[in-house]
């Protein structure tokens, strides 16, 4: 694949040097392999990912193998499930998908400080 294992040694250097940073993983295919990122698959990608090393899906488990910060693990039409230290739980979303799943990557590429935005009208945030 285009991603090597020395890519993704170095955005886990990236990531891990500079905590203050958002670096967001948004991989198609094995994204357990990031790490010190926040992962953002979508929830056939996460459910594949978690089978491959746990086999079964557990995203709690997806997120420690991965690093501490946030899975965000988007739902289509139905959000975002944001899986953290407090568990679980959906985001919701009224953008149909895939518009869903690239606004919300570009409003954490936009947010000065890191928050959940699912924005779906102009000023609506």
């Amino acid at each position: 694949g285009v991603v090597t294992d020395w890519l993704r040694d170095l955005i886990a250097d990236v990531a891990e040097r500079y905590p203050d940073k958002l670096v967001l993983a948004d991989s198609r295919a094995r994204i357990e392999r990031f790490r010190h990122v926040v992962a953002k698959p979508n929830s056939e990608e996460a459910a594949a990912a978690s089978r491959r090393l746990f086999g079964a899906v557990d995203f709690g488990r997806l997120r420690a193998a991965i690093g501490s910060r946030p899975l965000l693990v988007t739902q289509g039409d139905q959000g975002v499930l944001l899986v953290d230290d407090q568990g679980e739980r959906l985001v919701p979303c009224e953008v149909p998908s895939p518009v869903a799943d690239q606004s919300l990557a570009k409003g954490l590429r936009d947010a000065t400080a890191f928050r959940v935005m699912c924005c779906h009208r102009p000023h609506s945030c």
